[in-house]
């Protein structure tokens, strides 16, 4: 007897790296049942009963999330003996292969006990401010600033500097040393120099922001953008 649906696995051609595709599909033209006593190989199938609708691919579908037990600090993921809740990818071609993390089992569970309980005790640091700490610490910030009038630096200009690098910050967010005196007539001395400005990713975690004065020239782009319109 012919089922309505069947389970038809393909193989890929290229055999360095064979993969199994599982897909369900169904005939769009039911097999008629066979007479009791008749020989089934005297009724061969017709080209219509090999017309199949695509059901499902099983391969397509998102594998969800695992739960695991992190043996080490995980940039980005979380500290040791957190359970985590991460995507199958990342448990299986990056965590468990290099033994970062473990599955959730009794045993493992009473094995990172002690750590769990003593997250508890330590300051809540999310793993992606330290992952924004990093980016920040790795970056040049360019101030520009306009030569061609008077200016002292202050907490906008770092602000509007950092939006334009894609990073959102707020005023209270950035601390300027006192001492650090950048207006209009000194700024050449921190053209080549660069000068630290302390930027705070939350309560807990500040970073040191290199930053450098950049001069705009505004007659200057003003002449350019007025001849590119000439142009168009």
């Amino acid at each position: 007897m012919f089922t309505n649906k069947l389970v038809l696995a393909n193989r890929s051609l290229n055999f360095n790296s064979l993969r199994l595709y599982t897909c369900i599909v169904e005939r769009l033209e039911k097999v008629p049942l066979v007479p009791r006593g008749e020989d089934v190989r005297k009724f061969n199938l017709k080209s219509k009963h090999f017309h199949y609708k695509l059901v499902d691919c099983l391969h397509t579908k998102k594998w969800g999330n695992v739960d695991l037990i992190l043996t080490e600090y995980v940039e980005g993921i979380g500290h040791k003996g957190e359970l985590v809740n991460v995507p199958r990818h990342t448990a299986y071609y990056e965590l468990l292969p290099s033994r970062l993390a473990v599955y959730p089992t009794d045993e493992y569970l009473e094995m990172y006990k002690a750590d769990r309980e003593a997250l508890v005790s330590k300051s809540k640091v999310s793993p992606y401010a330290m992952k924004t700490k990093e980016e920040l610490s790795n970056m040049l910030l360019d101030v520009p600033m306009n030569i061609d009038s008077e200016w002292t630096l202050n907490k906008d200009h770092i602000r509007i500097a950092l939006r334009y690098n894609k990073v959102m910050s707020t005023n209270d967010s950035i601390f300027l040393d006192e001492s650090l005196k950048i207006d209009n007539k000194n700024w050449k001395n921190f053209n080549q120099e660069l000068f630290v400005v302390k930027l705070k990713v939350n309560d807990y975690v500040t970073v040191d922001l290199k930053c450098r004065i950049v001069p705009l020239n505004v007659a200057k782009l003003w002449e350019e953008f007025t001849t590119f319109n000439k142009t168009i």
